[in-house]
């Protein structure tokens, strides 16, 4: 195989093969509203999901899914995000080694995202919902061994396409008076390995 140097070269366009791998990360969301309290609009969340990529030559095609899940809380106010994410990723791979792959993506995707905001010393509660569409430019870095074992990070931004939308309340469907957008700056780590498919 002809593989990029670190000062420039050819890749290896015979390159074939199937990237599995298990996700967690963390995503940090700034929301436009305190949906009913008074705590920042920043929100953390832990993810966790799974991602499959078929691999030619220098080109990324694959999919992941992932769900959120993260609570603020001071005092008796509490604000409890939970949500699920599957995107359609495709990609570039700009440089890499027979152990070492950097990669551009973009994926578009679509979110299912729920609040319950509220006080615990009152029953008054928010229960909201907000689906979106999104877009996600990142860049990943991937290192690999002989066994074709894979250990990785990403970095993206989730844009939601649909700007700053009405959240709106579960039980009736209905548009609440919070708006905000769901944009979040996710970084994940992946474990997994690739099933080769060209002969080296």
């Amino acid at each position: 195989m002809v593989l990029l140097s670190g000062t420039g070269g050819l890749f290896a366009q015979s390159f074939k093969g199937l990237r599995l791998g298990a996700l967690v990360g963390l995503q940090g969301n700034r929301f436009g509203a305190g949906f009913g309290t008074q705590l920042s609009s920043t929100h953390r969340s832990f993810t966790q999901g799974a991602a499959a990529s078929f691999l030619t030559g220098n080109f990324i095609i694959g999919g992941e899914f992932y769900q959120s899940s993260g609570t603020r809380e001071q005092g008796p106010e509490s604000i409890q995000l939970t949500g699920s994410n599957m995107s359609l990723v495709v990609g570039y791979c700009p440089f890499r080694t027979s152990s070492f792959r950097l990669e551009t993506t973009l994926g578009l995707g679509i979110s299912s995202n729920q609040i319950i905001a509220g006080r615990s010393d009152s029953k008054d509660f928010e229960n909201l919902v907000n689906n979106q569409f999104s877009l996600n430019p990142g860049i990943a870095a991937y290192i690999n061994n002989r066994s074709n074992l894979t250990w990785g990070i990403r970095l993206f931004y989730d844009i939601g396409v649909n700007g700053n939308t009405a959240w709106k309340y579960k039980v009736n469907d209905t548009d609440s008076i919070f708006q905000s957008n769901v944009n979040a700056f996710v970084i994940q780590f992946t474990m997994g390995g690739i099933i080769r498919f060209d002969k080296e």
